[in-house]
């Protein structure tokens, strides 16, 4: 379906979906859509905007559950100034209850956007996660298809970008994300960005937890060129800024080409409180051309790195000798704490004996050139 308009919610099934009352809350289940949906405003493109577009629901508030829905319509958006929230599955959720069993088997594209783009994932471009109760879980969802957000001008903003969600923010704290993956790439063209992530873009909070989730694909972030414009910019495998408690049984595959911060995990990664990475690893080659890389964090505020290791190149556009380039095969020491990790050579990770501390009885299988999860096909 193809629109030419100026529009502030809309979804392949629901537009917007709402509960009446703070003690209910409003179910959108097992919806399927296969349609694909192209928007477009062309005429006033200085002057206009689209707020959340999804390919099941545009925007779903106030204690909403969205589980088991599935999307295979490609989103195509262009020629606006503005672009808030985009989403395979739903664009903007505030106080969402339960997400699980999500899948988005389609492309988004955002092109010719002149100005700023706030949110795009897989699954949702912003999400405020409200559970009734402590210790949700997310479960279950993926995406595969390719994210591509691109400006003909390169005035464009990004803010956050993921292969699941864009934004994510969790308000109770202590909620999991468990099983989800993201395959496919991501490829932003832009003057200046925020966080990109395998998984998800900004993941802010200070309690929860990932496991057992991973990525594979490329991620690659154009249009920099200057280093003024990369402060606060992180690219990661896995999740561009991570502020959450622990990540523990992850991995990241694919190749990630940034100018700010890039790490084969995380761009960014700490909290108030100390954060933990348990037997994780990133497999690829990672090029910053202006800030960090390394191997699984480029910059740590706060935390801990333990079992966890790196297959790849490591590269920077600029000359070693820059003071403010810095690559390390794990993380910069300096503020992490590094227990048992490391560099690995391509026939290290085809062994399994290198990988210290996996549990290789009940979550790991080896694979044809590194560990996968024993329920992978």
């Amino acid at each position: 379906m193809d629109i030419v308009a100026h529009t502030i919610s809309y979804g392949g099934i629901i537009g917007t979906i709402t509960s009446s009352t703070s003690t209910q809350h409003t179910q959108s289940n097992s919806n399927t859509n296969e349609a694909d949906i192209s928007i477009s405003f062309p005429l006033y493109n200085d002057y206009c905007y689209i707020q959340d577009v999804g390919g099941i629901i545009g925007r779903a508030y106030n204690s909403c559950d969205i589980n088991g829905n599935s999307n295979s319509g490609d989103i195509n958006i262009t020629d606006f100034s503005f672009v808030d929230h985009i989403g395979g599955i739903f664009g903007k959720g505030d106080d969402v209850n339960l997400c699980n069993s999500n899948k988005n088997d389609a492309n988004i594209k955002i092109t010719n956007i002149s100005n700023e783009i706030r949110s795009v994932g897989g699954i949702g471009g912003y999400c405020d996660f409200m559970p009734k109760g402590n210790n949700q879980t997310i479960a279950s969802c993926y995406s595969t298809g390719n994210i591509t957000a691109t400006s003909q001008t390169f005035k464009q903003e990004v803010n956050h970008i993921g292969g699941l969600f864009g934004g994510f923010f969790d308000y109770r704290d202590g909620s999991k994300i468990v099983g989800c993956h993201y395959i496919g790439n991501i490829e932003v063209t832009c003057a200046s960005g925020g966080t990109i992530g395998g998984l998800i873009g900004l993941w802010d909070s200070d309690g929860d937890s990932m496991t057992n989730c991973f990525h594979e694909g490329n991620i690659n972030l154009i249009g920099w060129d200057n280093q003024e414009s990369n402060h606060n910019c992180y690219v990661g495998g896995l999740v561009g800024n991570c502020a959450i408690k622990k990540i523990e049984n992850c991995y990241s595959k694919g190749d990630i080409t940034g100018n700010g911060d890039v790490g084969g995990l995380f761009g960014y990664l700490g909290t108030s409180e100390d954060t933990e990475v348990n037997c994780t690893y990133a497999l690829g080659n990672l090029k910053s051309n202006y800030g960090y890389a390394c191997g699984i964090a480029a910059f740590v505020n706060k935390g801990s790195i333990t079992n966890s290791y790196y297959i790849g190149e490591l590269n920077t556009g600029v000359s070693a000798a820059d003071p403010n380039i810095k690559i390390h095969d794990i993380s910069d020491n300096s503020r992490a704490t590094i227990t048992n990790s490391k560099k690995l050579t391509k026939e290290e990770a085809k062994n399994q004996e290198s990988f210290v501390g996996f549990d290789f009885e009940k979550i790991w299988q080896m694979g044809e050139e590194s560990p996968k999860f024993k329920t992978s096909e």
